[in-house]
């Protein structure tokens, strides 16, 4: 009588961790391409809505510049309990709106990365505030400074825009996305007859 041998073919043990190994080196090259395709988005959203929102400031603030003449730019200085001086400055256009920098939070900085400041524009009576940006930016270190050429009045806008962290948005990257932004804007010209 003649035995029937079955040839079972199983894997080894060394074929099985060869098989794991070479598994987990294409899992960690996908999740490596995943991870920098997200972070090169999360870029250029961030970009994007960078230049919404600083065209959005400048053209309000253009706008209102044109239509209604700048009457003052003023520094301020603020002590707080904490004894510690915070400065920043304001634009007042005739008969209308006042332009500064205000912090959502009850922080004392916009330095920090953590809080996020907005730029506001104030009507007259310093009931209504509106916001020129929204929550995905902040910004720091705004000014203002006027200067006369050609007997017209300039402002000029100073201000450094970053990625504001939220949920959206890692630290790191929000700290690479700075943008030092600056423009000059002129009341309407002179009419020379």
């Amino acid at each position: 009588m003649k035995k029937n041998k079955q040839n079972k073919q199983a894997f080894t043990l060394v074929e099985i961790l060869i098989s794991i190994t070479i598994f987990s080196i294409i899992m960690v090259s996908v999740m490596m391409i995943y991870v920098t395709a997200t972070d090169i988005s999360k870029k250029y959203d961030i970009n994007r809505e960078m230049r919404n929102n600083i065209k959005s400031v400048v053209e309000d603030i253009a706008e209102e510049v044109r239509k209604h003449d700048i009457e003052w730019v003023k520094s301020d200085y603020i002590w707080d309990f904490n004894f510690t001086n915070i400065s920043w400055t304001r634009l007042k256009v005739q008969n209308w709106p006042e332009y500064r920098l205000v912090k959502s939070e009850s922080t004392l900085t916009c330095e920090d990365i953590k809080n996020i400041c907005s730029i506001v524009k104030y009507d007259n009576s310093w009931n209504e505030i509106w916001p020129l940006s929204n929550s995905k930016i902040s910004f720091t270190n705004l000014s203002f400074n006027i200067s006369w050429e050609d007997a017209i009045p300039k402002v000029t806008l100073k201000f450094v825009a970053r990625a504001a962290v939220k949920a959206w948005i890692r630290s790191e990257l929000a700290e690479k996305t700075k943008l030092i932004f600056q423009t000059t804007i002129s009341e309407r010209a002179l009419k020379v007859k």
